[in-house]
């Protein structure tokens, strides 16, 4: 698997190749390429980016701050401990 900074930057780098292209080729007339989808297209890969850019920042945070659990516990156990918490009537969503 490629790492998160290989696949962020496999990506700036396309967003970057669309801004150029994707406007060239609509004007150039292409085959298929219209503004909505020129448009769309972008849109598309800078929201990858910034996805992605957000779990850079999220993995960042994780290394500064490493959670320990108890033995047999995981992360996703005390997420869902957390939720049923912060759940108004203190239990799990649709439970009755």
């Amino acid at each position: 698997m490629k790492s998160l900074t290989d696949q962020l930057t496999a990506a700036r780098r396309e967003l970057g190749l669309r801004k150029n292209a994707y406007p060239r080729w609509l004007s150039e007339g292409r085959a298929g390429w219209t503004a909505d989808k020129v448009r769309h297209e972008i849109e598309c890969m800078e929201a990858i980016v910034g996805t992605l850019e957000k779990c850079a920042e999220l993995e960042q945070v994780g290394s500064e701050f490493r959670l320990e659990f108890p033995e047999g516990k995981s992360a996703s156990s005390a997420a869902a401990r957390v939720a049923m918490l912060n759940h108004p009537e203190g239990k799990k969503a649709g439970e009755a």
